[in-house]
C-alpha cells in the first residue's frame, strides 16, 4: 500500500509538470483552425522527466488519430505520453467536449483530456470528477491521480462537460471557457505496459448537447468495511447508499439492499442492515444496493471475530474463551445424580431411614418407661 501511494503521488506530480509545460510552451504559436485530430504533435522522450514519445498515425478520412507506445524495459515508475494541437478556438457557445475513443487492447488504460487557455494554463478533468463513457452500455469513470480509466476493449464516446474541468496547477474549477489556444490528450502507463488507443470525431458541444454534470452517475454503498461474527447469537451492521453526480457531490439514495449471493447464517434487510450469525463460515459477504432507476452498487464486506472471542498466544495457540455449550462437564459421574429418578430414590431412602429411626426411638423409650 505504501508503494502504491508513492507511485500515485509521483504520477500526480508528473502530470502537473508535463501538462503545465505543454500549455506554457506551445500556446503562443496557436492559429485559428477547426476542432479535429489533425496536426497533433507528440511529446518528446525525456526519461528523466518520465515522458515518452508516442507513435502518432493520423488518417484524414474519418479524422482518426492512433496513439501508441510501450514502456517495456524502462525502469519502474509511471510514464506520460502526450499529443496536442495548437489551434485557436472560440468556445463562447460551447459547454462541453465529446470524442470517440477505442482502446485497442484488453487491458484498461489511463488518460485525461486537456485544454490550454490564452494565459498558458492547462485545464483538464479535475480530481474526483467523472466523465461519461457511452459504449455498449453507459458508465462513468472517475478521475483519480490525474487520470480516468478506459476499460479494456472499450469503444464509444467520451463526454466531458466544462463543469468538471479544473486548472491543473491549482485544482480550481474552470466553469465557462471563452477561448482556447490548444487541446490534447495525456496518456499514462506504468513500466512494462503497452498503450494503443484510437481517437476520432472530436466535437465541442452546446449546452443543449452537453450532459449535465448534476446527473447522478454512481451509486456507492457506505458503512463499515467489516462485519462482526459473534461467538453467540447474531450481530447487526448498518449500511446505506449514496448517489454521486459528475462533480463528486453526494446525496442519500433510496435503494433496496440484497445479498449478491446465497449465504448460510447471513442476511441483509431491504434498508441495509447486515445480520451475521455465530455459525457463519465465510470470510467475506457481498451486499448489493439498487435504485428504482436501475443504478446498482456491490460491495464486499470482510467478516471478523472480536478479539474477545479470538485471542492467540505468541506461538499462535488459540487462547480464546470457548462458548459455554462447547465445554464438557468436569465431573461426569455426577451427571446421573442430577436425574429426577435418582433424586426421588435418594429422598425415599432418607424418608425410610427417618421412619426406622423414629420407630426405634419410640420402642426404646417405651421399654425404659416400663422398667421404672
Amino acid at each position: 500500500m505504501r508503494a502504491w501511494k508513492k507511485k500515485c503521488v509521483m504520477l500526480a506530480a508528473l502530470l502537473c509538470t508535463v501538462g503545465a509545460g505543454i500549455g506554457s510552451v506551445n500556446v503562443l504559436a496557436a492559429k485559428n483552425g477547426k476542432a479535429d485530430f489533425s496536426d497533433f504533435i507528440g511529446s518528446s522522450e525525456d526519461m528523466a522527466g518520465g515522458t515518452v514519445a508516442p507513435e502518432l498515425t493520423y488518417e484524414k478520412e474519418g479524422d482518426t488519430l492512433r496513439l501508441s507506445f510501450d514502456t517495456n524495459g524502462y525502469q519502474e515508475r509511471y510514464y506520460t505520453a502526450t499529443a496536442f494541437k495548437n489551434v485557436k478556438l472560440n468556445l463562447k457557445e460551447s459547454a462541453g467536449i465529446s470524442f470517440w475513443v477505442c482502446n485497442n487492447q484488453a487491458a484498461p488504460v489511463r488518460m485525461n483530456f486537456a485544454l490550454f487557455d490564452p494565459e498558458g494554463r492547462t485545464v483538464d478533468v479535475g480530481a474526483g470528477f467523472f466523465v461519461k463513457l457511452c459504449g455498449e452500455t453507459t458508465s462513468y469513470a472517475k478521475v483519480e491521480y490525474g487520470c480516468f480509466e478506459l476499460p479494456g476493449g472499450f469503444e464509444g464516446e467520451v463526454q466531458i462537460p466544462f463543469d468538471v474541468l479544473a486548472f491543473q496547477d491549482t485544482g480550481g474549477g474552470v466553469g465557462e471557457i471563452a477561448q482556447v489556444w490548444g487541446y490534447g490528450v495525456i496518456c499514462v502507463a506504468e513500466q512494462g505496459e503497452t498503450y494503443d488507443v484510437t481517437f476520432s470525431n472530436l466535437a465541442f458541444l452546446t449546452a443543449e448537447e452537453t450532459v449535465s454534470a448534476k446527473e447522478p452517475c454512481e451509486l456507492i454503498i457506505e458503512g463499515d468495511e467489516r462485519a462482526f461474527r459473534p461467538k453467540v447469537g447474531e450481530s447487526d451492521t448498518p449500511y446505506h447508499a449514496m448517489l454521486y453526480n459528475m462533480l463528486g457531490e453526494s446525496s442519500p439514495a433510496e435503494a433496496v439492499f440484497s445479498l449478491n449471493d446465497e449465504y448460510e447464517q447471513a442476511s441483509v434487510s431491504g434498508n441495509g442492515v447486515l445480520t451475521v450469525g455465530s455459525r457463519f463460515q465465510g470470510e467475506t459477504i457481498e451486499i448489493k444496493a439498487e435504485t428504482a432507476d436501475g443504478l446498482t452498487a456491490v460491495r464486499e464486506i470482510a467478516v471478523y471475530d472480536s478479539w474477545t472471542n479470538s485471542v492467540s498466544t505468541d506461538n499462535g495457540f488459540d487462547a480464546s474463551l470457548a462458548d459455554p455449550t462447547e465445554i464438557p462437564p468436569i465431573v461426569k459421574w455426577a451427571d446421573d445424580m442430577r436425574s429426577p429418578h435418582t433424586l426421588w430414590l435418594i429422598r425415599g431412602v432418607f424418608a425410610a431411614g427417618g421412619i426406622i429411626f423414629l420407630a426405634y426411638y419410640l420402642a426404646v423409650r417405651r421399654e425404659n418407661r416400663g422398667g421404672r
